[in-house]
């Protein structure tokens, strides 16, 4: 599902910057994968999500981005949903 998610994102502008070694990764199949190889798969692929994800909330900071929770107790920052800033 992640790799189908990533292979969603927009390839230009402001999204997923596309490498040779980025299609290659999402290009593999895992159900050639088992064991310690999946697992190793599964880690590349969150990396690059969670990658993605920081340039997204350094890009967009509040305009797209928001914050549940606070400095003393946590917190965690999402995407807004397209909605909420004009987005389609």
């Amino acid at each position: 599902m992640l790799q189908r998610y990533l292979r969603g994102l927009p390839s230009q502008g402001d999204g997923l910057k596309r490498s040779v070694i980025l299609d290659e990764l999402l290009d593999i199949d895992p159900a050639t994968r088992k064991g310690a190889a999946l697992k190793e798969y599964e880690d590349l692929l969150d990396a690059a999500f969670c990658a993605y994800l920081a340039w997204y909330c350094w890009r967009w900071g509040e305009d797209r981005n928001e914050a549940f929770g606070n400095l003393q107790t946590g917190y965690v920052v999402v995407p807004k949903l397209p909605t909420a800033y004009g987005g389609s």
